[in-house]
Formats: structure tokens, C-alpha cells, sequence
């Protein structure tokens, strides 16, 4: 009755998670909410082969519908749809035309060192390319324009102006 309780606690509250009574599979008590599924046993069943099959099966025996679906809401939001074509080509063309073709950014990647350009630690593992002058004002998607940044200082530096950055960061060009 308590691991009831604590669930219906935890749904009140829109909690993903509860600690309830522990799994019959694997002693597990963490469980979600929607379902009752102890996490680790959820994380099996979503990995196993059967899942992927079940998947495959259904996304074949409903790619029909989905289109359907799809080609609707295309004739419903006729202006919705044209607003996403055309950002969706203005990107594409932009990239062809000026951006970095996706080969050349993968060897640029493997030839830089991956030292954070901005606070200089080692970020080997776990790094973000960075624009160093920001897209959004004006940068370009050009090997000249980008650095290799930790996801501390990329995460901060956002579409800030790159000399700002550096200078709250103590660096002086």
C-alpha cells in the first residue's frame, strides 16, 4: 500500500520516477511512474533485439499511415509548410554556396588539438566546434571561423561577441 501511495505522490507531483517496492527481476526499486517499470528492466527491454524487431515491424506497417497523416496536415497549414521549405532551402543553398562541406569539417576535427580555445583545458573526450564569430551575428560556417571549445565556455560564450568572451574568460588579444 505505501509503494502505492508514494507512486500516486509521485504522478501528483509529475514526477518520471518513484522508489517503490523492489523488481521481481532485478531487486531494482528506482521505477517510472507511467508503467511501474523498475528503470534498469526498461533499459533492457528497450535494447533487446525483440524491441528493434517490434519497431521495424511497426514502422513498416504504419509508413502508409504516417504519410497520410503527413500529406493532411500539409493541405491543412499550407502557409506553415511554405515557411519551412523555404528556411529549409535558404539553409541548404547558404551551406552549399558558403558552409563547410561535412568532409572537410571531419578533417579539420581530427587534425585540431582538442584544447579548449577559450580557457585552454583539455577537452579530448568531450568538446563542441565553436563559431568563433557567432552565426547569428554575421558568422560564417567556414573552417576559418571555427574553434575547438570545452561545453562549459561554448554553452556560455552563446552569440556573444567573441572579444567580450575572451576578455571575461582573461584572455587579451
Amino acid at each position: 500500500m505505501k509503494a502505492l501511495q508514494t507512486r500516486k505522490d509521485a504522478i501528483a507531483n509529475n514526477s518520471k520516477t518513484y522508489v517503490g517496492s523492489p523488481c521481481r527481476n532485478c531487486n531494482e526499486t528506482l521505477r517510472y511512474t507511467n508503467g511501474n517499470s523498475c528503470l534498469h528492466c526498461m533499459r533492457v527491454r528497450v535494447r533487446s533485439k525483440a524491441k528493434k524487431d517490434y519497431d521495424k515491424k511497426y514502422h513498416i506497417a504504419n509508413a502508409e499511415k504516417k504519410m497520410r497523416v503527413t500529406k493532411e496536415w500539409i493541405k491543412a497549414n499550407p502557409d506553415k509548410r511554405a515557411a519551412i521549405t523555404f528556411n529549409y532551402d535558404a539553409r541548404r543553398r547558404t551551406n552549399k554556396k558558403d558552409g563547410v562541406k561535412p568532409k572537410d569539417l571531419l578533417a579539420w576535427v581530427n587534425a585540431q588539438k582538442k584544447i579548449c580555445y577559450w580557457c585552454d583545458c583539455q577537452c579530448e573526450d568531450l568538446f563542441h566546434i565553436d563559431h568563433y564569430e557567432a552565426l547569428s551575428k554575421g558568422g560564417k560556417h567556414a573552417l576559418d571561423n571555427l574553434v575547438i571549445a570545452c561545453p562549459a565556455c561554448n554553452l556560455k560564450k552563446n552569440a556573444k561577441d567573441p572579444y567580450e568572451f575572451a576578455r571575461s574568460k582573461g584572455k587579451l588579444f
